[in-house]
């Protein structure tokens, strides 16, 4: 059985990511390919925030352990990233875990016989997720190790969705859910936040393509979720003929 190709999309919350990812698997699925996205499955939670007495967290713990051990590369080059950034905070360890945990979701979903598996929380956005946890990120190394760590696992197609900062926060502004750190600021703060870190996506981006990811490409989150997703279908059937050989 071929693995599916997986596509990771990537941007800043509130560029649009989530929106075109479903219009893709609704036009892929249409064509009779079997997709897998996150809204299919609830994503991996941390250990204090997973739900259960003592003995359902020490399974969630022993469980991640031998997730680390499994994928040890890519639990050193994540713990050296995280332990790069400065000032060092617990909310880092905690998106440490979240990475790693989802990591391992999607090669356990990888084997489950899907065509695409396509993601709008992925690894590589919780690479930007530690990395703009504190004030000082991590050097090129550190990046470049746990990146290629990643890519040269699940071989994605990367799309970076850009979207001015502005208009970003003015959607999170306007969702319903409290799921991010941006939520939570007010809309000016949300803002100064995303322009800071925006960098790092495109650093990410072009990571990914220097180590191996077959094909990436940019998108304008703020073109209508149609064009976007017309924009991306040739592609991804282009990959997805060259992936089944």
């Amino acid at each position: 059985m071929s693995l599916p190709l997986v596509v990771e999309f990537i941007g800043p919350p509130g560029a649009g990511k989530t929106a075109v990812a479903h219009e893709v698997i609704e036009h892929l699925e249409g064509e009779g390919y079997r997709c897998f996205g996150h809204s299919k499955a609830r994503a991996p939670e941390s250990i204090d925030k997973k739900s259960g007495g003592i003995g359902s967290k020490l399974t969630t713990l022993v469980r991640f352990a031998v997730l680390c051990l499994s994928h040890r590369r890519l639990t050193v080059a994540a713990l050296r990233y995280t332990q790069a950034v400065r000032p060092r905070d617990v909310s880092g360890l905690r998106r440490l875990f979240i990475l790693l945990s989802r990591f391992g979701f999607v090669r356990d979903v990888m084997a489950e016989g899907y065509d695409f598996v396509i993601l709008d929380q992925g690894p590589l956005q919780n690479i930007w997720s530690i990395g703009t946890t504190g004030d000082v990120r991590p050097a090129d190394r550190e990046l470049l190790r746990v990146v290629r760590s990643v890519v040269e696992d699940l071989a994605p197609i990367v799309v970076l969705v850009e979207v001015d900062a502005d208009l970003a926060s003015e959607r999170i502004a306007t969702r319903p859910t409290m799921r991010s750190r941006f939520d939570r600021m007010s809309r000016s703060e949300a803002s100064e936040s995303l322009a800071q870190h925006e960098e790092l996506f495109r650093r990410l981006f072009e990571l990914a393509g220097r180590v191996g990811s077959p094909e990436g490409v940019r998108i304008d989150g703020s073109r209508p979720i149609a064009r976007n997703a017309d924009r991306l279908l040739p592609l991804i059937s282009r990959a997805r003929q060259t992936h089944a050989r």
